[in-house]
């Protein structure tokens, strides 16, 4: 039997890995082309910030790279203690590069003139960029003012992995006959190529590739599924980091009589990409367009709010990335609506607790804000025996392994949360949080807006026999300014 004084012993706190963020991004980001984020990052419910650059801003001679831009909204999103969003435009190559020798161009439909995906000389300079942005230092709080590379800077946790000459594989119109010298192998092949420039060298983050319901000709599969089973090959999660897929056709609208909610992308539409790979891949959405602000088709919108949008897109999709128009960020009546979701996207249960002597074992639960300024957090453990002693602990990194009757879900080092919890008549455990307080507050495990943590609850269980103890399953809760 493991006693409650060995259990302490394992409790106690070591040297500190470095925070395992969740398997999928989370948190609603502020979306504009503002030159300045600051005045979206004030909410408490906003997680970070999307900044966008075309490659042609980015390199604008061969080999000359201007990070300015970069450098400064990193900066800015670092002091509001916010994660930031990184696209660079492949679609938008250089008048340069489109002007060599050589190199094989055609109009797309939104980008204008660019070059074909599998340009060879197109593709070997999307590399060299690719290297470059993962290289370049940048000055880090968290590292007291140290420069850090762009691929390890805490402040970037999504980074799009773009087609070059596309940026997302989407449908165009004949494209086996636009393209100059178009074939499925040598297109997909680039593809992936493209991909691997950002993914390989951003292993740490967060990648995601724009994807929809691509065709070629009547080959069988049609060509998307064909890419998706690609996808899944090269970016398994096992063997190389996961890629996202994206789309930014998130929208709702509501019928005013039946208040039926119809929301886009359709999981039988243009959806179906994000459905395709749910043990490879994550999902990540932006707007179509504001609620408040509607520019391009209001009727997609029409009568809902982004509560309505969230809802259909986390119950569809599972999606807990939004990226979010700055006129929905800034009303205050959905902000109350805003506040929840952003606390729900944020937390994930793992590792399922193990039967108990009063049922199917303990489930642990947030209550209230994962916003640290805001400090009204508390932890539920539901599924406990009545008036028995537990723990609640967490740590940085995800485990499984035998702890008493249950499953220890948390790798040392671990933190305890000061003084013993008592079960009450119906086997609750409650929790109150201060995050001003303790090894929350100080320490090698302290809690910082964007870390990750584990928590889980140890309990004694004497009518079960055995080790006469149990744990809950565990939550990875990110935590917000």
């Amino acid at each position: 039997m493991r006693s409650s004084r060995t259990v302490c012993a394992w409790l106690t706190l070591g040297s500190l890995a470095f925070p395992q963020g969740l398997e999928q991004p989370r948190g609603l980001y502020a979306f504009a082309g503002a030159s300045n984020p600051a005045s979206f990052l004030d909410h408490d419910f906003v997680a970070g910030y999307l900044q966008r650059v075309s490659w042609a801003e980015f390199e604008p001679s061969p080999g000359q790279y201007e990070f300015a831009a970069i450098d400064s909204f990193v900066a800015q999103t670092e002091a509001k203690s916010r994660s930031m969003t990184l696209i660079v435009f492949a679609a938008m190559p250089p008048a340069w590069l489109l002007a060599q020798p050589g190199v094989a161009t055609y109009t797309h439909p939104s980008f204008g003139l660019t070059v074909v995906p599998w340009d060879a000389t197109a593709l070997a300079r999307w590399d060299l960029v690719a290297q470059a942005l993962a290289d370049h230092l940048v000055p880090s709080a968290a590292h007291a003012g140290a420069l850090v590379r762009l691929a390890d800077h805490p402040v970037l946790r999504q980074i799009n992995a773009p087609v070059v000459g596309m940026n997302s594989l989407r449908a165009i119109p004949n494209a086996h006959t636009m393209l100059p010298g178009y074939d499925r192998t040598r297109f997909t092949n680039a593809v992936l190529q493209s991909v691997h420039s950002i993914r390989d060298r951003f292993p740490s983050k967060f990648a995601y590739c724009g994807f929809f319901p691509l065709q070629d000709t009547s080959q069988l599969p049609p060509l998307w599924q064909h890419i998706d089973a690609q996808f899944d090959a090269h970016f398994d999660g096992v063997s190389a980091p996961m890629l996202g897929r994206f789309q930014e056709l998130w929208a709702a609208s509501k019928d005013p009589l039946t208040q039926v909610v119809t929301g886009q992308p359709s999981a039988t539409g243009l959806g179906q990409p994000l459905l395709a790979s749910p043990a490879t891949s994550y999902v990540m959405l932006q707007a179509q367009q504001g609620w408040e602000c509607p520019f391009a088709n209001p009727n997609t919108v029409a009568n809902a709010t982004p509560d309505d949008g969230l809802r259909f897109a986390y119950d569809t999709y599972g999606c807990t990335y939004y990226e979010v128009y700055p006129c929905d960020l800034d009303e205050p009546a959905h902000a109350a609506d805003l506040r929840e979701w952003a606390a729900r996207i944020a937390s994930a249960n793992y590792c399922a607790g193990a039967p108990n002597s009063v049922g199917s074992g303990a489930r642990i639960g947030r209550v209230g804000s994962v916003s640290l300024s805001r400090n009204d957090m508390s932890l539920r453990v539901d599924g406990a025996p009545s008036n028995v002693s537990g723990i609640f602990f967490y740590g940085a990194v995800k485990h499984n392994a035998t702890l008493g009757n249950g499953t220890l879900c948390v790798a040392t080092p671990v933190a305890r949360l000061a003084r013993l919890s008592t079960s009450d008549a119906s086997g609750v455990f409650l929790r109150a949080l201060d995050f001003n307080a303790g090894p929350l507050a100080s320490g090698p495990l302290r809690l910082t807006p964007g870390s990750t943590w584990n928590f889980q609850c140890w309990y004694r269980d004497p009518a079960s026999g055995g080790a006469m103890a149990n744990s809950s399953d565990a939550i990875a809760i990110q935590f917000l300014p």
